[in-house]
């Protein structure tokens, strides 16, 4: 990833935390980065930021190319909201005099970009379209369906943690939107890795549902697992095998494990066939209001770790340095020989210690020198070489069952 692109990602993702996720939260759940072309200044409009989207559009009708929206860093200038076209995996920017260095967004069927298009149609024939996202009236019609009209399995893919940042994080009360130093840090260290469709969009398609033309966009949507997931709120909901009901699937509430399969989840309710995406997350709102383990304050913003049911942990400090004493991680024993690492990122701006939501680093519970070495793969360079080793047993539990520090 280069310098530009990480900057144009951690300017989307401040965008988001600092209120705009209404308007940019699709782009910034499915976004992916996209090639820099060579060719730009072809569209028929003038070549001014207003009038990306209208170009991408046209140009994307009259050859055949994808259109595709985001937020793009023009050379040598500042990442902002924009639009192009997409060659393949490689962007053709009719609307600006120049490549630019860096492209973040969706890409968009032209089924769908006509239906957008239409939507804006005024009694003498002429259009109002200026861009899907974020539009003058901050309106998304027609709705996007990820499954259905964003292509897929294009471009490179970005870090879920970063994406689940700016979806969960507590909306700042005030401050220009700049992302925290992590953010920025985690985008420049992060391995090329192809784009996937999230395995969550599977649930979308429903039986009978149309399938998209394969003509219409690239080919290519093999639903491989995505490494981004849902935002952490609904991270501890499952849809898990339950042979007694009918149809052998149900919706479960894992918050006694923070998310971490066990058999001591709660079943929801029966996930019947032809239950789409917004079927299941509806069952999890509902139950989200009257679930005894999810803690939040009183912007309703979950902190997952808080909802652990954890039998012992191991607090993880700094030694030396401003931080002393404060966390980088934690471990918790979920069950014998089955734990859990959460990441407690931190920063010092000037004096002031500056920290991000918890990580959990862990997909599944795993034991506890693997949960220890997901810390140390995470930290990276920053791993100190001396810590502290804080370990709290719950009440009436035994012994958490790692080695002695």
């Amino acid at each position: 990833m280069t310098e530009d692109e990480a900057k144009t990602v951690a300017a989307l993702a401040a965008q988001c935390a600092w209120g705009g996720r209404d308007r940019l939260g699709q782009i910034m759940r499915y976004g992916q980065l996209f090639t820099p072309g060579t060719q730009a200044g072809s569209g028929p409009g003038p070549l001014l930021p207003l009038y990306a989207g209208r170009n991408a559009y046209q140009t994307a009708m009259d050859s055949g190319l994808l259109y595709a929206e985001g937020y793009a860093c023009p050379r040598g200038g500042i990442p902002a909201h924009s639009a192009w076209c997409l060659d393949g995996e490689t962007v053709v920017d009719p609307g600006s005099s120049k490549p630019g260095t860096a492209y973040f967004g969706v890409a968009l069927r032209s089924d769908y970009m006509r239906r957008a298009y239409e939507a804006r149609l005024f009694q003498d024939g002429t259009s109002g379209f200026r861009r899907v996202f974020a539009g003058y009236d901050d309106v998304v019609d027609p709705p996007v369906d990820p499954a259905a009209d964003i292509v897929w399995d294009l471009g490179r893919d970005i870090p879920s943690w970063v994406r689940d940042w700016a979806l969960t994080a507590q909306p700042p009360s005030g401050g220009d939107p700049v992302a925290p130093a992590w953010v920025l840090d985690e985008l420049r260290r992060f391995p090329d890795v192809r784009a996937s469709r999230p395995a969550t969009l599977s649930l979308a398609a429903s039986a009978g549902d149309p399938v998209p033309d394969a003509g219409d966009g690239p080919k290519g949507q093999d639903p491989a697992p995505a490494a981004a997931p849902l935002p952490m709120s609904y991270a501890r909901y499952l849809i898990r095998r339950a042979d007694w009901l009918d149809s052998k699937m149900s919706l479960t509430c894992s918050g006694r494990t923070g998310g971490v399969s066990s058999d001591d989840g709660s079943i929801l309710e029966e996930i019947r066939d032809g239950d789409s995406l917004d079927t299941v997350i509806r069952m999890a709102d509902e139950h989200r209001l009257r679930c005894e383990w999810a803690l939040c304050p009183d912007d309703e913003r979950e902190h997952p770790e808080r909802t652990v049911d954890k039998q012992a942990e191991v607090h993880l400090t700094w030694r030396m340095g401003r931080r002393a004493s404060k966390d980088f991680a934690v471990l918790h024993r979920l069950d014998y020989k089955v734990w859990d690492a959460w990441l407690h990122p931190s920063h010092m701006e000037g004096p002031r210690l500056i920290t991000a939501p918890p990580v959990l680093l862990t997909r599944n519970g795993v034991s506890y020198e693997m949960a220890l070495a997901a810390v140390v793969q995470a930290m990276g360079d920053e791993m100190p070489e001396e810590f502290g080793v804080l370990s709290i047993i719950a009440e009436n539990r035994p012994e958490p069952d790692r080695p002695l520090a």
